[in-house]
């Protein structure tokens, strides 16, 4: 969840919901210039229904623990040169890694989708909560077809915070917990400049240290992700696909 709804120094304090994943779904090899995950940043809102994650049908394990059993995530309010900002700092969050950020809703399932709008009570969530996400605390695998939350008007449609929520939820589907590293966005501690990964050996913990998930020492959100989903290897930079909005 994130406090503080229109200054982006704040913690980015994100929610989760600990699920257990099925230990029989095989887990995609992980190596360089394999197939990304693809993570789809949707803007156009949906109805959900509560269930075992599934983002290309619509179903998320976060809906009916707190609220109802189907809930409506609204349109997000931003003007297409805000939502550009959005994606365009997403990508970058995930540009080292092989993870594919698109604002098309994929045609094959095995994808993760990102809500990006609405408010907490949305989701039936207390006020305040700026992102939620599922998160699988005890093996570690990443959660293939999580459904995430960032509630921008929790945050005043601030792309900038709006992208670093999202880039936590994300990062909780795969795994990661929160640290204690102000410059990573899975921090919960106040920072003024913009968060990206970070590369160092941290605790775990929201304001003070805590056990990390699946028993790690420390957390190196990088080095977890590189392990999960290996690095990108083309070249000539990373590709992000933006559909919308056309020139002009």
């Amino acid at each position: 969840m994130v406090h503080g709804l229109t200054d982006p120094s704040v913690g980015v304090h994100g929610a989760y919901v600990p699920v257990a994943v099925d230990p029989t779904v095989p887990v995609r090899p992980v190596f360089a210039g394999g197939a990304p995950h693809t993570v789809y940043l949707n803007r156009d809102g949906a109805t959900l229904t509560g269930g075992t994650d599934d983002a290309a049908h619509n179903v998320s394990s976060i809906v009916g623990g707190n609220g109802p059993g189907m809930a409506t995530i609204p349109r997000a309010k931003f003007s297409d040169e805000d939502w550009l900002k959005v994606v365009s700092c997403v990508a970058d969050e995930f540009w080292r890694f092989n993870i594919q950020i698109v604002t098309d809703r994929p045609k094959t399932p095995g994808y993760m989708m990102a809500m990006i709008g609405g408010a907490a009570s949305d989701l039936g969530q207390p006020q305040g909560v700026g992102g939620i996400a599922p998160i699988d605390k005890m093996s570690c695998r990443i959660i293939e077809g999580a459904i995430v939350y960032a509630f921008s008007e929790s945050v005043g449609n601030n792309p900038i915070v709006s992208c670093e929520i999202a880039a936590q939820e994300i990062g909780h589907a795969f795994s990661l917990d929160h640290e204690l590293l102000a410059s990573d966005p899975m921090t919960y501690l106040p920072y003024t400049g913009h968060r990206t990964f970070q590369d160092q050996d941290v605790d775990c913990g929201e304001s003070t240290p805590r056990p990390c998930s699946c028993m790690r020492e420390k957390q190196n959100s990088v080095k977890i992700l590189a392990d999960k989903v290996g690095l990108f290897s083309d070249p000539d930079g990373p590709n992000v696909n933006i559909s919308s909005p056309e020139n002009g």
